[in-house]
């Protein structure tokens, strides 16, 4: 990772893919991708990203910031696969965290649980869910998510723009190894 202009003070760890499945159902192949995207881009993020902010490797400090989910925090139908990686997503940020402090780092590193968000992967979800026979139809998927949300309604990406500029901010600077849910408080119930 080497960034165009300097060192990086910033990195937002992002990327992610979803299988919706049944465990019984889930292929050990697309388990292992899972683990591959959702958990080792994120660790891969943080071992370079963590030596290059480092203020002991020349660097300024910085945040880094991990995007795990709600799907950590709560059991649900067909999210055993992708929840177990982003369980792993949080473990790693807190040990990174620890790390970071323990080794004089500068860095900062914390961790995003977003919950139904208005994206295209949340789209598929719903269809997924559908297929599976979770739910049985689109009016009943939409009904048990706002039931379950106490604000009534699901997320934009930029209720998590917000939480993730303020976690990346310097008005976060005493703040390392959390989790933040951006879920509309569905995670409470």
């Amino acid at each position: 990772m080497k960034p165009i202009f300097g060192k990086a003070d910033i990195l937002i760890n992002n990327a992610g893919i979803e299988v919706t499945a049944f465990i019984t159902e889930c292929e050990l192949e697309d388990f292992r991708k899972l683990m591959d995207v959702n958990v080792g881009g994120v660790f891969l993020g943080l071992k370079h990203g963590m030596k290059q902010m480092s203020v002991a490797n020349g660097g300024k400090g910085g945040a880094i910031l991990n995007l795990s989910s709600m799907a950590h925090l709560i059991a649900s139908v067909g999210f055993g696969p992708y929840g177990a990686t982003k369980s792993a997503v949080d473990k790693l940020t807190k040990v990174a965290a620890v790390e970071a402090g323990a080794l004089g780092a500068g860095v900062r590193v914390n961790c995003l649980y977003p919950g139904i968000i208005d994206t295209g992967m949340q789209d598929k979800l719903g269809q997924d869910l559908l297929t599976m026979g979770v739910f049985p139809d689109a009016q009943a998927l939409q009904e048990y998510v706002i039931a379950r949300t106490p604000l009534k309604r699901t997320g934009t990406p930029a209720d998590v723009a917000k939480a993730a500029a303020y976690l990346c901010s310097d008005e976060a600077e005493f703040i390392t190894g959390v989790g933040m849910s951006v879920d509309g408080g569905m995670a409470l119930g």
